[in-house]
């Protein structure tokens, strides 16, 4: 009904192929116009995507799409552990000095990744935070004896990530709440 302007159809075309979950278009949109890596949603999609497949590789690979305009806070934390994770310390280390001084403020990225770096050790921060899929990676990657029961409430890429890293374990098959999210969790397709 009305004209819409190359950004706005861009942003529809974004919109339309994570909701169809077209990954392989967006990564074939993202390498053909550079102006899709200015969109924080479409790289994320990507990174979470891979990531919740348990697939690191693949998920880094996507940061080469972001734009060196783009600020954004779970991406630039993402390229920083992606960077310590192809043994790329140093560089890492500087994009991490670079985003604190451009306000990244985030106590629990910076203890996961100096337990990563061997800075500080692993059982002394045995806290998991699962409020989004790269939190939950690295709650994962740093946990001695890492134990997590998911819930009805638990995002549907971290019950994929649990179910491709084979994390779920059910202990007690008697237990009706158990039951119950992991039927959700399947119905939803997340599981």
């Amino acid at each position: 009904k009305r004209n819409l302007n190359s950004s706005e159809f861009l942003e529809m075309k974004i919109n339309w192929l994570i909701k169809n979950q077209r990954v392989e278009d967006l990564e074939n949109l993202l390498s053909t116009n550079s102006v899709v890596g200015k969109e924080t949603k479409a790289i994320r999609f990507l990174v979470d995507e891979y990531l919740s497949s348990a697939n690191i590789k693949s998920a880094c690979e996507k940061t080469n799409f972001i734009s060196k305009d783009l600020k954004n806070d779970y991406l630039d934390k993402f390229k920083i552990y992606c960077l310590i994770n192809n043994d790329r310390k140093e560089e890492a280390q500087l994009v991490f000095d670079l985003a604190r001084e451009r306000g990244l403020k985030d106590n629990f990225f910076e203890k996961k990744i100096n337990t990563i770096l061997g800075i500080s050790e692993s059982s002394k921060d045995e806290k998991i935070l699962d409020n989004n899929l790269l939190n939950f990676y690295l709650s994962y990657i740093t946990i001695d004896n890492f134990k997590y029961e998911p819930t009805d409430k638990t995002n549907p890429y971290i019950w994929r990530y649990l179910s491709a890293a084979n994390l779920i374990q059910v202990n007690d098959f008697e237990d009706e709440k158990i039951i119950l999210s992991y039927e959700q969790a399947a119905a939803q397709d997340s599981f």
